[in-house]
């Protein structure tokens, strides 16, 4: 079986919203002797540039690349070590845009949402979770320490966003199906305040709806109708830049060894429990 060969460019013009773009229709713009159909997937290894990353799934290998820099990808026959070279360029994609790599930027463009979430699985992905401290509303500290060891998924949300009310439910489903798994956790980084009343009912500052009266703030707290039952970590908007998460809501897993894998940006309309729950055991055993 022939292993197809497709291109995400961060900055291509070749590249729409939603669409990936192959390397055959692109083949004016490639060296001449290009000759993919002679490359089987299980016969070689590939590597590529450091400013690309690439990956292998039902036999498409897919190059993501950043930036106007021309990038390689190196084939290695896995028996008689003959390497075959591909070298690719970039052109300027107008969704990009350059204060990403700031953490104030502010938020992403319908428009530039594919290009940012390309962006972000390059700078972050197969990297370590940055550092962190922050409390619950119990005052327990966590830290990335309580990262390691265990196959982590966590959501990041705020009150107010449509999309992550829409998926509590899912997210208690999930988390009461690995609750009899030690080595899988769940937790939830919620970017403004929670407070605990007299009945022990966890509110959750409004940060949506926050309003100016009479040039005061007008800070709101709600209780959930359907009570999120993740461990939340709260006041987490630094952290949340430092991590330059500005799509709610998303989720991050991360290996045992504090590693992200993965990213799932948004939420379903549907329930989606079985597929996250697949996705967190598949890397949890992977990443051993």
């Amino acid at each position: 079986m022939f292993i197809r060969l497709a291109l995400i460019l961060l900055f291509s013009p070749f590249i729409s919203f939603g669409k990936i773009c192959w390397l055959n229709d692109l083949i004016s713009f490639l060296p001449s002797k290009f000759y993919i159909d002679s490359i089987h997937a299980n016969e070689y290894y590939f590597k590529t540039s450091e400013n690309a990353q690439i990956s292998i799934q039902n036999d498409t290998l897919t190059i993501l690349c950043i930036d106007t820099v021309e990038i390689e990808l190196i084939a290695t026959h896995i028996l008689t070590k003959k390497e075959v070279r591909f070298k690719f360029k970039a052109k300027p994609n107008p969704f990009y845009n350059k204060s990403w790599h700031t953490k104030s930027f502010m938020a992403i463009k319908s428009d530039e949402a594919q290009s940012f979430m390309n962006f972000y699985f390059l700078k972050y992905l197969h990297k370590p979770f940055p550092e962190f401290e922050l409390n619950d509303p119990f005052q327990h500290v966590y830290s990335k320490k309580n990262l390691l060891g265990k196959t982590t998924l966590i959501d990041f949300w705020y009150y107010g966003c449509s999309a992550c009310m829409l998926e509590i439910p899912n997210l208690n489903k999930l988390l009461l199906a690995i609750s009899n798994d030690s080595t899988l956790q769940l937790l939830s980084f919620y970017d403004s305040k929670i407070r605990v009343d007299k009945n022990k009912y966890l509110e959750y500052e409004a940060t949506s709806l926050t309003r100016i009266v009479d040039g005061i703030k007008d800070t709101s707290f709600h209780l959930l109708k359907t009570p999120l039952t993740l461990i939340q970590l709260q006041e987490t908007k630094t952290f949340n830049e430092e991590l330059h998460v500005k799509l709610f809501p998303t989720k991050v897993i991360i290996d045992r060894n504090g590693i992200i894998r993965h990213f799932i940006f948004g939420s379903s309309r549907q329930d989606d429990t079985l597929s996250l729950l697949h996705k967190i055991k598949e890397i949890s055993a992977l990443y051993e």
